[in-house]
């Protein structure tokens, strides 16, 4: 084995951090240059420009660089001059170098707040790093097979993009935001590399814990805690208690093992502790993952808070699809992507490919957030029914809603000649092959469409819109959402036929 992967970038680029970790992914070995060259001197390399300057410090790095890339493996960091040397440079033909590259304020920023002693960097900092990026910049160019932009990405998002240049990939990789999304079958590994910069982990689950993931903890600070067995009120402040008890700092990090009502209790319970901690959610349904895992909610109260965890791992060996997570998965694929309902509809294919690519879909939709906005208001596909059902039936089962909603927005459709011919009929089929029923039970026509019109008075956010008397998000085709308004008469008569009203 030789050297798989070569750093290079300027100080503050995150070289080593992106190594190390890109190193553990691929299980070799990893060594920085400059941690070298202390080695072999004994001394700090604030100490070796001390005593023989910069340009001997360059003769030095030259030759232990050389040395590591004829007999080393695994991934190497250079330090930020070392390609200033012309034999290195040359010694570089041959390997994949990958240019890690950070905007100019990124890197100053960090600089900034760095503790480590940087002798070309001292004094005014800025000035010093401009003077670097432009002796350096055509070098590294110069060398680099590959670059990487980091935008000032947290190491891990970063050292995923590297994978993937290099054709290491293991696991779909989904970036939404601040949000990295993870799919694939055992991701142990990955829950490893979320919490790699916190003190401690905490691991809340309301049931077993993969074999996979505690091992993979087992060289960290971990406590577990067990939630439940009812999600309610004494949950919550079980979870908070068990956080005062155990003293646990800000600076660690929750992985949530759960459900979406578990993983929406576990953020509602965790992000007013120390300020809020990061949470890594691990869900065990696919509602969790395009749902549960968005949320922070109290299980008693009408509390709803928009949150984010820094990670979801939707691990397919700890992953189940459900029905109501199938209707969700739908409901934001349609209105967002125009392969989804193809997709959907191939029922002979349950495979974890297909879940998978539904995932995907499912995740980069939701990040994008409302898939239709009207004067403040947001619109989602499906919703508007799916809400007013569940208006008059408060248990009504989500996925059942949530299915009438997409049929009646689909029937309405065509109705009102926005959609052709086939739409209905296209979507009956993609949920049949969900296994989602296609028409509620219980209520008239009558109960439905009051229920509809005061959600719709309900949700006006002024005046113009608080005259119709109903709001629908429609799709003209996979993808193609828009808004309609007091639709009545046979469009909206073709809607109820819809779900057989």
């Amino acid at each position: 084995m030789s050297v798989t992967a070569v750093f290079v970038g300027m100080p503050g680029s995150g070289k080593t951090t992106v190594g190390k970790i890109v190193a553990r992914y691929l299980g070799e070995p990893f060594a920085d240059t400059d941690m070298l060259i202390e080695k072999e001197m004994g001394m700090s390399i604030p100490e070796i420009f001390k005593k023989r300057g910069e340009a001997g410090f360059r003769s030095l790095e030259a030759e232990v660089v050389a040395r590591a890339l004829s007999e080393r493996t695994g991934v190497l960091s250079l330090g930020g001059g070392a390609v200033l040397a012309p034999s290195t440079r040359h010694a570089l033909a041959g390997f994949r170098v990958v240019l890690i590259d950070v905007e100019r304020d990124v890197l100053l920023s960090r600089l900034a707040r760095s503790t480590n002693d940087r002798p070309l960097m001292r004094g005014d900092t800025a000035a010093k790093l401009d003077a670097l990026l432009v002796e350096r910049e055509p070098l590294y160019r110069e060398c680099a097979t590959d670059i990487v932009r980091s935008d000032g990405a947290a190491a891990r998002r970063v050292a995923r993009r590297v994978l993937a240049v290099l054709g290491h990939a293991r696991h779909t990789h989904v970036e939404a935001g601040s949000l990295d999304a993870i799919i694939g079958t055992g991701l142990a590994e990955e829950a490893f590399v979320a919490t790699e910069r916190a003190t401690g982990v905490v691991v809340l689950h309301s049931g077993e814990i993969p074999a996979s993931y505690r091992a993979a903890l087992s060289g960290r600070r971990t406590i577990e805690h067990r939630v439940g067995p009812t999600l309610d009120n004494a949950a919550v402040e079980d979870i908070r208690s068990f956080l005062d008890r155990h003293c646990i700092a800000r600076s660690a990090a929750v992985l949530a093992v759960g459900d979406a009502p578990m993983l929406q209790l576990c953020a509602f319970a965790t992000r007013g502790h120390a300020g809020g901690l990061r949470l890594v959610a691990v869900p065990t349904t696919l509602e969790g993952a395009l749902d549960g895992a968005w949320k922070a909610c109290h299980p008693d109260r009408e509390e709803n808070l928009p949150f984010v965890p820094e990670e979801i791992l939707c691990d397919l060996d700890v992953l189940a699809p459900d029905d109501a997570g199938m209707a969700c998965a739908l409901s934001l694929g349609f209105a967002r992507s125009s392969e989804l309902l193809a997709l959907a509809t191939r029922s002979a294919d349950h495979g974890s490919g297909r879940l998978a690519r539904i995932l995907e879909i499912g995740i980069a939709a939701r990040a994008q957030g409302a898939h239709a906005h009207q004067r403040g208001e947001e619109f989602f596909y499906g919703h508007t029914v799916s809400q007013a059902l569940r208006r008059l039936r408060p248990p009504a089962d989500r996925a059942e809603s949530l299915a009438a909603g997409m049929l009646f927005a689909a029937g309405l459709a065509e109705g009102l000649g926005i959609a052709e011919d086939g739409w209905l009929a296209a979507h009956k089929e993609a949920l049949r092959a969900a296994g989602l029923p296609e028409a509620p039970f219980g209520p008239t026509r009558r109960e439905l469409e009051e229920a509809i019109e005061t959600r719709a008075k309900l949700m006006a956010p002024d005046p113009k819109t608080y005259r119709h008397f109903n709001r629908f998000l429609v799709l003209s085709g996979p993808a193609m959402p828009r808004v309609v308004n007091s639709v009545d008469g046979s469009a909206l008569d073709a809607g109820f036929r819809a779900i057989g009203l």
